[in-house]
């Protein structure tokens, strides 16, 4: 991933978070936490903006703005403050610094 695929996501509103190397068994209850939070939230925002959409008159796929706009609300449901400060919790993660999200 070069800064051009960064700098794109970014234009699009896509923030990404890297992880060390190597440390996937220590996050898995993270991505538990975390993750199923956002599937959740993914598929119920989903079937709704499908529902929405037929009640309109529209089909039933969903434009790329939609996914977009369902995506970041399930991202912001699911990766809450909240959420992560438990999930670290569960991994035994500490937070080390005051500012837990930086913008990239």
């Amino acid at each position: 991933m070069g800064p051009d695929m960064i700098d794109a996501a970014l234009e699009v509103g896509i923030d990404i978070h890297l992880r060390v190397p190597h440390t996937s068994h220590r996050s898995q209850p993270e991505d538990q936490k975390l993750f199923a939070a956002f599937k959740r939230h993914w598929r119920a925002l989903s079937d709704m903006r499908v529902a929405t959409r037929v009640m309109n008159g529209n089909d039933y796929i969903l434009t790329a703005e939609d996914r977009r706009e369902v995506f970041r609300e399930a991202y912001e449901l699911a990766f809450s403050f909240e959420n992560m400060r438990d999930s670290w919790a569960i991994t035994g993660f500490e937070q080390r610094a005051p500012v837990v999200f930086l913008p990239i």
